[in-house]
């Protein structure tokens, strides 16, 4: 995979305003901070993102959380 040198956001997100959006909602959620948009990721978008180049994580797993029932990304 080759990630453009001037790309200022992950490239799984369509541009730099949606993760910019990202990153906004995550500040001001009530959530407990989990660390990175990974987490907020899902098994099949990263599959899709994997097979467009565009997953600088594909070793991410996902768990589900036994006191939510939430599905979270973990980065390898």
């Amino acid at each position: 995979m080759t990630i453009p040198v001037a790309l200022t956001y992950p490239p799984c997100f369509d541009s730099e305003a949606s993760y910019q959006q990202w990153v906004t909602a995550y500040r001001n959620s009530n959530e407990e901070r989990r660390g990175t948009y990974c987490s907020d990721c899902s098994p099949e978008y990263q599959a899709e993102m994997v097979r467009a180049g565009r997953c600088l994580w594909p070793g991410t797993t996902f768990v589900r959380l036994p006191t939510t029932g939430e599905t979270v990304g973990i980065r390898a």
